[in-house]
């Protein structure tokens, strides 16, 4: 959904927003990323089906496409900097649930 230009845009920032989360200032972080993201990378025009979602409202259009570029971008800032130690594996084995009750291990027999 991003051209290399616009990647490494945003790896530039990865730094940014690690002291962000450190500091617990993600959303002042978001809100300058944005403006600047917009500034630097125009937002494409909607499409007819966006643009039907959104009543023919050009201006309601384009301010969901922005929400929705934004919520990107911040998926995209916290899938990028969680580090691949931190994920527990699933555990794919099956539970032991105890002993079974009389009439249960009449059914196994």
């Amino acid at each position: 959904w991003m051209t290399p230009e616009q990647k490494s845009w945003l790896e530039k920032r990865i730094p940014e927003f690690i002291e962000a989360q450190v500091t617990r200032t993600t959303t002042d972080f978001f809100a300058a990323v944005a403006y600047d993201w917009f500034r630097a990378f125009l937002c494409p025009e909607p499409t007819s089906e966006e643009l039907e979602d959104a009543e023919w409202d050009m201006a309601l259009a384009m301010s969901e496409k922005r929400k929705a570029e934004k919520q990107r971008i911040i998926g995209w800032f916290y899938n990028h900097t969680r580090s691949a130690k931190s994920r527990r594996p699933i555990n794919l084995s099956k539970r032991k649930t105890g002993y079974l009750h009389p009439y249960q291990a009449y059914m196994k027999l």
